[in-house]
Order: structure tokens, then C-alpha cells, then sequence
């Protein structure tokens, strides 16, 4: 059934009988209010029920919640020739997610023992999390989250990235409740989240064949692990830090590794054939840092890669830190700085560190992909933007509207990804199979936005290239590379 989920789900009209109450539940919920009171209004019946069919102008078959006014007699199909022919509400992607979770649900995993035991423990000290979500045993898709990396100085009250605002601040987005990314305490069932996941599993994570129509992710055991610890996965501090009168730790690696160990001992992850660890933004970069280690601990795993999205992080370009204004201090100041206060060291490569002194740097400087990218012994495909909208932004803080601008620093991440890119142009003869789809699309995270579906390079679309390389079939191939064309804004492909 897993090989065909996905075109089951298209071609469904009616939930399957298990999910028909918890999708008509969805009908009736909250977030569905306007649509009943519209309804309501004009006079059609209640409750709302979920289906899979056309509107009132013929269009294609989507999720709804139909009025049973307007209904067939049999009432498991819209009738097109009802007088109520405004009676339903288009929900095709809340409506197909709720099928998937019903089909395969997703279960939330409190790492207990291990926070108590062996100290992996978020920055407030609250154990590690992740859900879980079944698929084929022999193929596990495990997803770092992202979400940025903290800081000791207190950011404006616009931002999240104070460690200590993460771990016990107030909200730091109008749709997240304190702490989120700095603590699991609100994701316990009796916390603001309950049970449910914090991010809508989106593209790459999803389950849903029309949204993500790489067999590979869609269809295989998946989690998606809490990202709380502020450093990419890295910290290991012995004893926690003391800011603003409350303790932080810095035990990134540690949840790390009790993730890692729990999915492989409990979960069953030690027997499946491959394994792909993906991450986004700061999970993105968590691939790069820590693909060679996860794929250590699972030895007997035949396949383990990594999928790195929006993840390769440029250093020494953005404005430097003055003592006088600790709120301006540079992205990579910042990050070194954390790094140290981490004990982040043990994360990085030998061969990087020893590479970085002889250039006369420091060994932080290999928590960046473009010093530590040749080390990596785990083959990673590279899902990039040249044209990356957070570094823009935050690195050398150049405006969108400043074209030239722009296409220099896009050119600076294409130099700078070289290792990766003649490593996935070397064919067999490369050292590593890395892969490499270069994007000149305007954007930040590939793999979690439409781009997922819609773009192409080379005749090719971003998921299938993934496809294709993860299952060893280009391993000997001429390239394993897929280049945009270079200029800003060139590709009409972008969503």
C-alpha cells in the first residue's frame, strides 16, 4: 500500500471509514467558523462534511467541507445542479493533511531517560523531542529542524535569538508560544501544543504524494526532530551557562546522539537499507556538521546521505561586532562566540581544524560549510540558493532591489560551494558522491516551499534529481550537478 499511497490519496472522494469522523471533525473545528457561519447564513444544512469532488463551476476535484444541501441524494457527491451551489468550503491541503495523519499518524516522542541519564537536554533543561511517523521500514527520512542559531546578548524584542529568550522568554512569533525553540515544555501533552507537531510537515516532509512527489520522502518512515538547543545540533557543555539569573544548556550533541540512538534501537531505524537526514537553514547546516558522526552510529545501515537545504552559511562578509553595540554583533562573530560558549569544538572536523591553523584561523571557522565541506565523508546533495533571502539579509545585508548587489554575493556562494560542486561534476572519479542543485531562485529553504515541486534545471525537477541521486544510480554518472542559470531573477521556474 505504501508504493501507492499517494494516488490512492489523489483519487479518493469520499475519507476511508476510519478517517471520515476526524476529517469531519476538521469540518466542524474552529479554524472552519467563517465558512460554517457562511453556510449557515444561507440557509444550508449542518454539520460540514469532508469530500473529495468539483465546485460550482466544474473546476478540478479538491478536499471540501460540503453542506449536505448540496449534496446527491446519496450524499457522497457534490450535485452540481443544486440550487446551493455556494455551500462548501475549498480545504484541500488542511483536508489532505488530516487524511495523512489519520493514515499514517504521527506520534510525539519525549526522550526522558536520556535527559535524565545522560544529560541531552534542551536549552531550559526539558528533554529532547521528535514525532514519529510510519511509513516503509526501509526507508527513513529523519528531518532537522531549523530555526537559526542564538546568542548570549539579548536581540531586539523582534527577533528570537537570545538563547535565554528561546529558553524562557516570552512568544517570539504571533503563531509560537514562549520558548518554543529553546524547550519541549510546551510540546508535553499537558503544554500549549499538546501532541501535536509545531510546523505543518510541508513539502519534502510531507507525506501527501501531490505535495511531495518524491517516492523516496513520501512514503518513507519519517521524523522530524525538535530543534532546541540553538547550535545546529553541536553543544556539549558540562555545566550549564548562568544568564539572567537562569541556566542554559548547551547539549546539542547529546540530543543528538539520543535521538539517533533511540530511532536506530527502538524505532527500528537500524535495520532499514537507507537513511537520508535532512535539515533546513540551521538544520541544513546541521547536516554538513554532523552527517559524518550519524552515519557512525548507524553501522549496519547500508545507505546513509544527507539533504542539506539553505544550509550553506558564508563567513567573514557581514558587519563587524563594536563592544559599544552588542545587539550588532556580526553573524559570524555570533556564531564563533556561541561555539566556544558551547564547547561546540568536538563537532568539528580534525582535518578542517588543522587546515584552518594553517591559514592562520580559528578553529570555529569550520562550523562554516565553505571551510568544512571538503572533510565530509557522508555523501550530501546541496539544495542552495545563490540568491539566499535570509543571508542576504543578515550576512552582508544587501536589499533585494539592489540587483548588483545581489548577483555579487550570488556569485561569492557559487565560488565558495566549489568543493561541493567539483565533487558532483567528478563523476566517478569524485572522492564522495556529493550532488548539487544550485538555485538562482529568490528564496531561503528549497525543500520546504513549492520549489519542491516546481522548479527545474536542465529539464530536471528538484525532487527528481534528489530521487535519482539517493538511490546510487548517479554514483557513477558524469555529474550529479544541477546549475541554474547565474543571473538574478533569470529562471522563470521559481514559484
Amino acid at each position: 500500500m505504501l508504493a501507492t499511497f499517494g494516488s490512492l490519496l489523489a483519487l479518493a472522494t469520499t475519507p476511508p471509514a476510519q478517517c471520515a469522523a476526524p476529517m469531519d471533525a476538521y469540518c466542524a473545528s474552529p479554524a472552519m467558523s467563517a465558512c460554517v457561519a457562511a453556510v449557515a447564513k444561507q440557509g444550508g444544512a449542518l454539520p460540514l462534511v469532508a469530500l473529495r469532488d468539483t465546485d460550482s463551476r466544474g473546476g478540478p476535484d479538491q478536499w471540501r467541507c460540503y453542506s449536505p444541501s448540496a449534496l446527491a441524494a446519496n450524499a457522497t457527491r457534490y450535485d452540481p445542479t443544486s440550487a446551493h451551489r455556494t455551500l462548501y468550503c475549498s480545504e484541500d491541503a488542511a483536508l489532505a493533511a488530516a487524511l495523512t495523519q489519520c493514515e499514517r499518524p504521527t506520534r510525539l516522542v519525549l526522550l526522558e531517560a536520556a535527559a535524565r541519564d545522560d544529560g541531552a537536554v534542551c536549552l531550559d533543561g526539558s528533554p529532547p523531542a521528535l514525532w514519529v511517523r510510519r511509513g516503509d521500514p526501509n526507508i527513513w527520512h529523519v528531518h532537522l529542524e531549523g530555526g537559526g542559531w542564538c546568542y548570549h546578548d539579548p536581540p531586539s524584542l523582534l527577533e528570537d535569538n537570545g538563547c535565554h529568550y528561546r529558553a524562557y522568554g516570552p512568544a517570539i512569533e504571533s503563531h509560537t508560544p514562549p520558548a518554543y525553540l529553546g524547550s519541549s515544555a510546551m510540546l508535553m501533552p499537558n503544554g500549549t501544543y499538546g501532541t501535536a507537531p509545531p510546523r505543518p510537515f510541508a513539502y519534502f516532509t510531507s507525506a501527501d504524494a501531490r505535495e511531495n512527489p518524491s517516492p523516496t520522502l513520501a512514503n518513507a518512515s519519517f521524523a522530524f526532530v525538535h530543534y532546541c538547543d540553538g547550535a545546529s545540533f553541536t553543544g556539549d557543555a558540562a555545566a550549564p551557562a548562568t544568564i539572567q539569573g537562569k541556566p542554559l544548556y548547551y547539549r546539542g550533541r547529546r540530543v543528538r546522539d539520543a535521538v539517533f540512538a533511540h530511532l536506530r534501537d527502538a524505532e527500528g531505524m537500524g535495520s532499514a537499507e537507507s537513511v537520508v537526514v535532512s535539515g533546513t537553514s540551521a538544520g541544513g547546516l546541521a547536516v554538513y556538521l554532523n552527517i559524518d558522526a550519524i552515519r557512525a552510529m548507524l553501522p549496519t545501515v547500508p545507505r546513509v546521505r544527507g539533504l542539506a537545504s539553505a544550509g550553506f552559511f558564508l563567513a567573514g562578509h557581514d558587519a563587524a561586532a563594536t563592544a559599544a553595540r552588542p545587539r550588532n554583533a556580526s553573524f559570524t562573530a555570533q556564531i564563533m562566540a556561541l561555539a566556544a560558549a558551547s564547547n561546540s569544538s568536538a563537532a568539528l572536523d580534525a582535518g578542517c581544524v588543522a587546515a584552518a591553523a594553517a591559514r592562520g584561523e580559528a578553529p570555529e571557522v569550520c562550523f562554516f560549510p565553505q571551510r568544512s565541506a571538503p572533510f565530509i565523508d557522508t555523501p550530501v546533495f546541496a539544495l542552495q540558493s545563490r540568491f539566499d533571502t535570509w543571508q542576504l539579509e543578515h550576512i552582508p545585508k544587501i536589499a533585494t532591489s539592489n540587483a548588483s548587489g545581489v548577483e555579487a554575493y550570488g556569485r561569492e556562494i557559487a565560488a565558495e560551494i566549489a568543493p561541493l560542486a567539483d565533487a558532483a561534476a567528478g563523476g566517478a572519479s569524485a572522492r564522495v558522491p556529493h550532488a548539487l542543485w544550485l538555485s538562482s531562485c529568490l528564496t531561503h529553504g528549497l525543500a520546504q516551499t513549492p520549489h519542491w515541486v516546481k522548479a527545474i534545471t536542465n529539464g530536471t525537477h528538484e525532487w527528481s534529481a534528489f530521487d535519482a541521486w539517493f538511490s546510487g544510480a548517479l554514483d557513477g554518472a558524469h555529474s550529479r550537478s544541477w546549475i541554474d542559470c547565474n543571473s538574478y531573477k533569470c529562471d522563470a521556474s521559481c514559484p
